[in-house]
């Protein structure tokens, strides 16, 4: 996008350890951090597979990001629900399981969400969780396994059953709340739990 270059790492930076302060709709709405969301994953194929609008990623520009900022601000941004698809399990033959495609445009804002969230959050998980977490995943967790377990025979992999849809969003909400106190931002992240 041109003249909408953000500095990486301007917003979204990790905190340290133990600092903890309440996030806001403001830091979410920065035009810088809606540049950064969108640079950094306008190169993903996945974000030209349209959500349930047919909007892609193709021609977002400085007012659409004004216009997501304004709606933001207002407390007026909703996420609309998401397109669920079954796919196959691998390595399970005839087993799907549920993938939520979102819209590419929305997903400018849950990355900006994320830019601002995650830097926060990640500093209260332990050092023995690997999923979903930046820099870790399954060859995380195996060499782990591997260092502090080197007499264990066995390893035991479990597959939590649709784990997403059973947590409960009010005790979610409860948790997030103590560290978001800005109403604004709670609608939001209350709005894409509805959206799947």
């Amino acid at each position: 996008m041109e003249g909408l270059q953000a500095s990486r790492g301007s917003v979204g930076k990790e905190a340290p350890k133990n600092t903890f302060r309440s996030m806001t709709i403001k830091e979410v709405a920065n035009l810088k951090n809606l540049v950064n969301a969108y640079e950094l994953i306008k190169s993903n194929p996945g974000n030209m597979t349209p959500g349930v609008e047919p909007e892609t990623l193709d021609g977002i520009n400085k007012a659409f990001l004004l216009k997501v900022q304004a709606e933001l601000l207002a407390g007026k941004f909703n996420f609309p629900a998401a397109r669920r698809v079954e796919i196959p399990k691998p390595g399970k033959p005839g087993e799907t399981r549920p993938l939520t495609i979102a819209s590419p445009r929305v997903v400018v804002v849950q990355k900006a969400m994320l830019l601002i969230m995650e830097p926060h959050f990640e500093s209260m998980f332990m050092n023995t969780s690997h999923g979903f977490r930046p820099k870790r995943g399954t060859q995380t967790a195996m060499l782990q396994v591997e260092a502090q377990f080197q007499s264990a025979h066995y390893i035991v992999e479990a597959d939590f059953s649709k784990a997403f849809y059973s947590i409960s969003h009010s005790k979610l909400m409860e948790l997030i709340a103590r560290h978001v106190k800005d109403e604004k931002l709670l609608r939001l992240i209350r709005s894409g739990l509805k959206a799947g």
